[in-house]
C-alpha cells in the first residue's frame, strides 16, 4: 500500500505526465497499456492458466494497435511468454477461437502500417534510427540532473535520481536472493520480461531521430519512461520508510508511511508550476504554421503549391503541399508550373540569421531564383 500510493504521487510529480494527461491521449494510452500489459504477464506467470495467458495476448494486440512499437513489443511479449514457459499446450486450452481470430484483431496496425509506408513527412528513405541519435538524446535526457532543483523540467530529476537510487537497491536486492537460493522462478521471469521491454523501449526511442526528451514536441513519447522511473523512485522511499519510523498518535505506534508519503507529495508540488502552459508555448512550429498560414489565406487563391519539410500541415488546408526532402533530385514541379497545372509555388524555408542562407535541406534548387514574400524571426538564430 506504501509503494502504491508513493507511486502515484511521484507519477505526478513529472510535469509531462501531467500535461499529457489533458492532451495526449494516445501516448497517455499507450504508457496505460504497457502498465496493464506488465500486470498481466505477472499474473499469468503466477499462475499460467489458459484464462490469464488469454488475458495477456489480447493486452499486447491492444497495445500493438495504440503505437507503432507496439508491434516489435508484441513480438518481444509473445517470445518471452513462450521462453519462460508460460506459454504451453496445457495454458492455451480452450482458447483457440481466440488465437484465430489474432489476424483481425492486428488488422487496424497493418492497414495503418500500408497508409503510412509512403508518408512524406517520414519516408522509408530517411535515416530515422541510428546510434548517433541514441547518445545525443540520452545526453539530453540525463543531462536534466545537472539541475536537480529546476521546478520547470519536464522530467523530475530528483525523481529520476531517486529512480537511479531504487534501481540499484533491486540489483542488490535480486542479488542477495540470488545468493540466498531465496529467488523464485516466478520473480525471475517477471523481472525478465520487464527489463526487456524496458530495455527495447530505451534502445528504440533514444535511438530514434524523433526521440528527443526534451523537444515540446515529442517529450509526450517518454510518457512510460517517466512512469517506470516514478515506480522505481517510490520502490526506493518505500524502503526507507521501513527504517525511518515516526510516532502516530492516531495508530498508537510508529509507523513507516508519513516520511515516504511527505517526501513524495512534496515532489509532487513541485511539478505543478511547470505544468502551466509553459510547454505550449514552447511549440515554435505551432507559432510558424499559424503565420503562414494567414498569409496564405490572405492570397485568396487554392492552386498553388507549398514547399515545406512539414507538407500535412497545408494539406489540410486544401493546399497542394511536397516535402522538401523529396525534391532535390525532382524538378517536376518546375514543369507542371510551366503547365499552369498551379498558379505558383512557395518556399517555405529556414533562413540563418547570421548568414541569411537556408540549410541545404531547405533550399531544394539553389539555381533557381526566389522572392522573399514574407519574413519573420522564428528562434533566436532562425527566420522564416
Amino acid at each position: 500500500e506504501l509503494f502504491g500510493l508513493a507511486s502515484a504521487l511521484l507519477v505526478g510529480a513529472h510535469a509531462n505526465v501531467l500535461i499529457a494527461a489533458r492532451s495526449a491521449g494516445f501516448d497517455l494510452l499507450a504508457t496505460c497499456m504497457l502498465v496493464v500489459s506488465l500486470q498481466s504477464y505477472c499474473a499469468a506467470s503466477r499462475e499460467p492458466t489458459p484464462r490469464r495467458v488469454a488475458v495477456t495476448v489480447l493486452h499486447l494486440c491492444l497495445f500493438a494497435n495504440v503505437r507503432y512499437e507496439g508491434t516489435a513489443l508484441l513480438l518481444l511479449g509473445g517470445l518471452l511468454l513462450v521462453a519462460t514457459r508460460v506459454v504451453t499446450r496445457a495454458s492455451l486450452a480452450g482458447f483457440g477461437w481466440l488465437y484465430s481470430t489474432l489476424p483481425l484483431l492486428l488488422l487496424p496496425r497493418y492497414w495503418q502500417s500500408i497508409a503510412k509506408a509512403d508518408d512524406a513527412e517520414q519516408p522509408l528513405s530517411a535515416s530515422l534510427f541510428g546510434f548517433g541519435h541514441f547518445w545525443q538524446n540520452a545526453g539530453d535526457f540525463l543531462g536534466v540532473l545537472r539541475d536537480p532543483l529546476d521546478v520547470g523540467a519536464l522530467h523530475a530529476p530528483l525523481v529520476m535520481a531517486l529512480a537511479f537510487g531504487g534501481l540499484a537497491l533491486l540489483a542488490v536486492q535480486g542479488g542477495l536472493r540470488l545468493r540466498a537460493r531465496a529467488i523464485t522462478w516466478h520473480g525471475l521471469r517477471v523481472a525478465l520480461f520487464i527489463a526487456a521491454f524496458f530495455g527495447t523501449q530505451v534502445v528504440l526511442y533514444f535511438s530514434y531521430f524523433w526521440g528527443r526528451p526534451l523537444h515540446p514536441a515529442s517529450v509526450r513519447l517518454f510518457l512510460w519512461l517517466d512512469v517506470g522511473m516514478s515506480l522505481l523512485a517510490a520502490w526506493l522511499l518505500a524502503w526507507v520508510g521501513q527504517w525511518v519510523t515516526v510516532p502516530v498518535a492516531a495508530l498508537g505506534r510508529r509507523a513507516a508511511e508519513p516520511v515516504p508519503l511527505a517526501l513524495a507529495a512534496a515532489l509532487f508540488s513541485l511539478a505543478l508550476p511547470a505544468t502551466e502552459a509553459r510547454l505550449t508555448n514552447s511549440l515554435t512550429l505551432t507559432r510558424q504554421t499559424a503565420m503562414v498560414w494567414r498569409y496564405l489565406a490572405s492570397l485568396d487563391e487554392r492552386r498553388i503549391l507549398v514547399l515545406t519539410d512539414r507538407p500535412g500541415m497545408y494539406t489540410i488546408h486544401d493546399y497542394g503541399a511536397l516535402d522538401i526532402s523529396t525534391l532535390r533530385n525532382n524538378r517536376q514541379p518546375l514543369f507542371e508550373l510551366s503547365r499552369r497545372l498551379f498558379e505558383d509555388i512557395y518556399l517555405v524555408q529556414e533562413v540563418d540569421l547570421n548568414t541569411r542562407r537556408a540549410p541545404p535541406k531547405f533550399d531544394p534548387w539553389p539555381d533557381v531564383a526566389t522572392e522573399t514574400v514574407l519574413e519573420f524571426q522564428y528562434t533566436d538564430s532562425v527566420l522564416v
